[in-house]
């Protein structure tokens, strides 16, 4: 064979045949292996890995590439808990409880969970809030960021997708900004800074680092921000557990994410979670890259959670029967004992032994409410959970099978875990996990499908969840909160664009800087009319606005110490406007294409203070 000539692997040939071929391939090139990787590759071999080494040339030929994939093998050995062996024995062991539509909860009974509710106005959220604001400064923020927008039609990382277009602000400044102003508002010590963890994959690491610095890490200071990357597992071919090789390179075991549930385990070997308590922190609070809405409940959960004193607790949302979205279950275990847990929507069923989903008759929503991966963890309790567990939560398998025998695969797998499995690690039936339940329009509109996939779910009455109605969802609440204080706003009347339905206006901005929670907004506005085709944007913590007048576009700046008051203020314009991209977009940036409308600025009036003071603007 001459040097530059490398065998593919057949796929299609049987796997006893790749194994024979293999382990003489391998014999065969003991002598240029070290004693390490001599050790690695029969253990690999031990466990039915010889096909592995199927294509392995002669020696003497790509021997550099043989240990490159050695090493490749090491590391995934030795990041895996128990190594690759306890990977392989537990991944036969889920395929096989998958191929018998064995449920990892059949030996659980669901039951209705009992949570909390909050309701954006009410007395009871707002003494949240403000008890929230008295503990906000021992709260810390971890961010699970492993995911690319390829789902969506975006080429980039998700958390440097705009959140929305009308200020272009992407994800991750939007958490950014969103912690930087409960920094500003709560009682911090001097020097101390609100942490913001970041957990990243193998995808995006390099990308959100690049990200971080290309923007002056959006005004934080960058030692608040910690990046810590989880490791990728092998992927398998069938059902007992053979590993893949990459198509495209025969040396290269195929490695995908194991999922968010890592965020654990990486809290744990970083020994961020030890720190943080040392360093005085009391909470947690869990988060993933795409749900603009995701701090706008926080500090009245965060406050509910104090006051009751939850080890636990998830925000929930209402939830209909179908919805991608996972279901907290009530969970009793044989010995009587009972677990409040996530289960996957595509699991329901299965725990429901084929039993439709409990509805209210009342409300159409389903008895489970609905997870949103919005996570408040006591820290003192996750510390010693990750002591007796690493930080290593229970596992899955979800294999694409070519037919209904269950065998073979469409796809390689891989095993997968779930941060919102957490409360499965907790020894102590003491402990207080629950949930509290929102709105969803206060706290849940995720950006998960590309414009084609939401709308198919909107025929079927369920949310979209397309970066175009995490857009407007965003603006809705806002004008929902405006409400609240008594302004007349008007909604725009829908429109569509992609395929999906939206309503496009009024666009409402309230930056974090302005408003963090229901009580900001209610303290901050009192009356006014905003009209359907508005747009406004607000920033600037010391801004009051009485019986604003708006039609057109608006935008107040107000840097901090400059206290600002807009009064009985009329303003008309042409404003801006929300039209569909020309041409069907194919010059578009990728952004706007993923949404299939544009922003035309055509006037604003911009009302900026740039120092400190008192100023009265009313004309």
């Amino acid at each position: 064979m001459a040097a530059a000539e490398t065998q593919k692997p057949a796929m299609d040939m049987a796997m006893p045949a790749r194994q024979a071929r293999g382990k003489q391939a391998l014999e065969s090139n003991m002598p240029i292996l070290s004693d390490d990787e001599v050790m690695l590759a029969a253990s690999l071999v031990g466990i039915g890995q010889a096909h592995l080494f199927d294509c392995w040339p002669a020696p003497g030929v790509q021997d550099n590439n043989k240990h490159r994939m050695l090493k490749q093998v090491a590391q995934m050995d030795e990041h895996y808990p128990g190594g690759l062996r306890s990977y392989v024995l537990n991944a036969r062991e889920l395929l096989l409880k998958s191929k018998n539509n064995i449920s990892s909860m059949h030996n659980m009974a669901p039951e209705t969970p009992s949570g909390h509710r909050l309701t954006p106005g009410s007395r009871e959220m707002l003494e949240a809030e403000r008890h929230g604001y008295a503990v906000m400064h021992s709260c810390a923020f971890v961010l699970v960021a492993g995911g690319l927008g390829e789902r969506l039609g975006y080429g980039g990382i998700k958390v440097a997708l705009p959140a929305e277009i009308t200020t272009g602000k992407c994800f991750l400044q939007h958490y950014i900004n969103n912690i930087l102003a409960l920094q500003s508002a709560c009682d911090m010590s001097p020097g101390q800074l609100l942490p913001l963890i970041i957990m990243t994959s193998h995808d995006t690491h390099t990308k959100t680092f690049d990200l971080l610095a290309r923007n002056d890490h959006f005004g934080a200071d960058p030692s608040q921000i910690f990046l810590v990357q989880q490791q990728e597992v092998a992927a398998f071919v069938d059902q007992d557990a053979h590993l893949a090789l990459c198509p495209d390179d025969p040396f290269q075991v195929l490695a995908k994410p194991h999922g968010h549930g890592d965020v654990h385990r990486v809290l744990y070997l970083h020994g961020i979670a030890q720190r943080l308590v040392e360093q005085g922190y009391q909470w947690l609070y869990f988060f993933q890259d795409t749900n603009a809405l995701a701090f706008q409940p926080l500090p009245a959960c965060l406050g509910l959670s104090s006051q009751l004193k939850l080890d636990v607790s998830t925000m929930a949302v209402p939830r209909k029967p179908g919805d991608a979205c996972g279901a907290l279950v009530k969970l009793r275990r044989p010995d009587g004992t009972h677990l409040v847990n996530n289960v996957e929507y595509n699991e329901v069923q299965a725990l429901l032994s084929g039993q439709p989903d409990p509805v209210d008759e009342t409300t159409g929503f389903s008895l489970f409410p609905g997870n949103t991966n919005q996570i408040l963890v006591k820290l003192s309790t996750y510390l010693a959970c990750l002591g007796e567990t690493k930080g290593i939560v229970p596992e899955f398998v979800n294999p694409k099978y070519a037919d209904a025998t269950r065998t073979a695969m469409l796809t390689p797998a891989r095993l997968e875990c779930m941060m919102q499995d957490f409360p499965k690690l907790l020894s102590d039936p003491t402990a207080k996990v629950s949930f509290i339940q929102l709105d969803r329009w206060i706290s849940y509109s995720p950006v998960k499908n590309s414009a084609k996939q939401g709308a198919v779910l909107a025929e079927q009455g369920l949310p979209p969840m397309t970066p175009s109605t995490g857009e407007f969802d965003l603006y809705a609440s806002n004008r929902k909160l405006l409400r609240l204080a008594g302004v007349e706003v008007a909604d725009a009347p829908p429109a569509t664009f992609n395929g999906v339905a939206i309503t496009p206006g009024p666009r409402i901005v309230l930056a974090p800087s302005f408003a963090l929670g229901t009580g900001d907004v209610l303290h901050k506005v009192k009356g006014g009319r905003i009209s359907a085709r508005s747009t406004l944007i607000i920033s600037g913590p010391d801004v009051r606005i009485t019986n604003l007048q708006l039609d057109g576009t608006l935008i107040i700046r107000a840097v901090p110490g400059a206290t600002v008051e807009i009064k009985d203020l009329v303003v008309t314009n042409r404003g801006w406007a929300m039209e569909p991209l020309k041409g069907g977009g194919l010059r578009a940036p990728e952004e706007l294409r993923v949404r299939g409308y544009q922003l035309v600025k055509y006037e604003q009036r911009v009302i900026e203070f740039t120092a400190p003071g008192e100023f009265v603007c009313n004309k």
